[in-house]
């Protein structure tokens, strides 16, 4: 299944080779060198070519690098499986990546009312550059009472962006009647759902999980967003660092510096 990455989980990151089966890093003597995903961060890499699409040529290549993972799987978790349509009320929970990326989606897609739940205020103002129409700072206010005032109900579709109990919980709770609550963050080791299950079928709420996108037909509506302007690839990408500074990128993503998107330049020449 192209959505949950099987084929690149079982070629390289159980066995860390290509799709095809080979390798092209090696050790002097030329034995093989296992890789992760594309080689890390290596100026020259191989891809399948079924992984090469061209991008429209006002679309910079180096905002591009995020429509391949962070808006792609945000486009597998808004159109394929929460479903947004035109006139539908949304709310997302936790604003990182890929949660702010749900949120720009959500409203491309037409929601009519797009709810973003963080601690961060930096954050939820991001948040409402890229569309959100309302922000709730959750150390501050219960989401839960804010959005039944707003709304009379919940919303029709959740989007948990963080995978914690916690959030999850949280989420599950926000979706009205009949909603969908789509799981997009992956939880640590050991961590279970807990929410009440009566809760979930007396109100039929669907829960689903949503890993990714169908690489074939979503990369080239990603890209025609993209394309379209209706992406402000530029906005969601707040953090940049050329390819010496690669160590401060990882020490600032893992001091929960970055809000949006870091990209790492590592061919300058790319415009």
């Amino acid at each position: 299944m192209e959505e949950i990455c099987e084929v690149f989980f079982e070629n390289n990151r159980i066995n860390g080779r290509l799709l095809d089966g080979t390798t092209r890093l090696h050790e002097a003597d030329g034995t093989d060198v296992a890789m992760y995903s594309m080689a890390g961060h290596t100026s020259r890499t191989v891809v399948p070519a079924s992984a090469v699409f061209a991008v429209p040529d006002h679309v910079s290549l180096q905002d591009a690098a995020i429509l391949g993972c962070s808006i792609f799987t945000a486009y597998g978790s808004v159109f394929q499986a929460g479903e947004v349509s035109e006139g539908d009320t949304v709310a997302v929970v936790a604003a990182g990546g890929i949660g702010l990326s749900i949120a720009h989606l959500a409203a491309a897609a037409g929601a009519a009312r797009v709810f973003v739940v963080d601690l961060d205020d930096e954050k939820l103002a991001l948040a409402q550059e890229l569309g959100a129409t309302d922000l709730i700072n959750a150390s501050q206010q219960d989401p839960l009472e804010i959005i039944s005032a707003e709304l009379g109900h919940g919303v029709d579709v959740v989007f948990e962006a963080l995978g914690t109990q916690a959030t999850v919980k949280q989420a599950v709770s926000l979706a009205d009647d009949g909603g969908r609550v789509v799981l997009t963050g992956i939880a640590p080791p050991g961590h279970v759902l807990d929410t009440t299950i009566a809760h979930v079928v007396r109100r039929k709420i669907q829960i689903v999980g949503s890993y990714g996108a169908t690489v074939s037909t979503a990369m080239p509506a990603v890209i025609e967003l993209a394309g379209q302007n209706k992406v402000d690839l530029q906005k969601l990408i707040t953090d940049r660092f050329d390819f010496d500074k690669t160590d401060a990128a990882y020490l600032a993503l893992d001091a929960r510096e970055i809000r949006g998107r870091g990209v790492i330049s590592i061919n300058p020449d790319l415009k």
